[in-house]
């Protein structure tokens, strides 16, 4: 059961920094289309994240270690999704 959780949030993980990749790209290009479709990407994302972080058990050491490098991670993303989220209003 560890392991597989450890594979979901590892994809998930991958995924949610791939959107956050896709979000750069888009400030980059300066399309407000593509813009929008890659922060609700990484919305999506993040919510799948969310759903993966909550279903680590608190009482185990291993997957709180888990959730809470998760937990870093989305706090680390927080700046580029301000960016995107600036760069929307310019539009």
């Amino acid at each position: 059961m560890k392991k597989a959780k450890k594979q979901l949030i590892g994809e998930s993980t991958l995924a949610l920094a791939g959107a956050i990749d896709e979000l750069d790209e888009s400030i980059e290009l300066g399309n407000r289309d593509f813009l929008k479709a890659a922060h609700d990407k990484l919305i999506r994302e993040i919510d799948i994240f969310k759903q993966c972080l909550n279903e680590m058990n608190p009482d185990s050491l291993v997957e709180r270690k888990w959730a809470d490098e998760g937990k870093l991670f989305l706090k680390d993303c927080l700046p580029k999704i301000e960016k995107a989220a600036e760069h929307l209003s310019f539009f």
